[in-house]
């Protein structure tokens, strides 16, 4: 049980806390694992390769940007996800789940699988796109590009509508 703010800089880095857990300055040049029973702050962070971070038992938080050049996992559980820094810099796939979830990057931010029983929030100054394996389930859904959201197909299950602008969607939306 870490007792305060907890910094680390090394090739892989990883970390567990069985309480709630506040990360100050990551430096990674490889991958970062983090868990913790309780809040996760992920404080700020450079990641060299990937990034997953849980938490059984509270929401998942950030003080500063984060940096990541590969695939991003979160998994709050039932807590909420809040990445919502307009400087974070997701290279690769981002999947996370959680009771709502906010993510922001200052590019272009693919989605891989998306679980939430509650609100999804998408802030990106590039195109937001969803990855060939990508899947966003139950949720109500806010999108602010700057670019255009790439995907093969937009599907909406079970919602009675679908509005779309050709000048935001690159490809159709359909419902079912």
């Amino acid at each position: 049980d870490f007792g305060g703010v907890v910094s680390a800089s090394g090739g892989s880095i990883s970390l567990a806390d069985i309480g709630s857990l506040t990360l100050g300055t990551i430096v990674s040049a490889n991958d970062f694992t983090v868990s913790s029973a309780g809040a996760l702050d992920l404080g700020t962070a450079t990641i060299g390769g990937s990034m997953t971070a849980t938490s059984s038992g509270g929401d998942i938080t950030q003080s500063g940007s984060l940096s990541v050049v590969s695939t991003t996992n979160i998994s709050a559980g039932s807590g909420q996800v809040a990445l919502s820094n307009a400087s974070n810099d997701f290279g690769g796939v981002v999947s996370a789940s959680g009771g709502s979830i906010s993510l922001a990057n200052s590019g272009t931010l693919t989605l891989g699988a998306i679980d939430t029983d509650g609100e999804f929030s998408i802030s990106s100054s590039g195109g937001v796109g969803l990855n060939d394996e990508g899947m966003i389930s139950e949720l109500k859904l806010i999108l602010a590009s700057l670019g255009v959201f790439y995907t093969k197909e937009i599907e909406f299950l079970d919602y009675n509508s679908c509005k779309t602008s050709s000048s935001i969607f690159s490809a159709g939306c359909s419902i079912q």
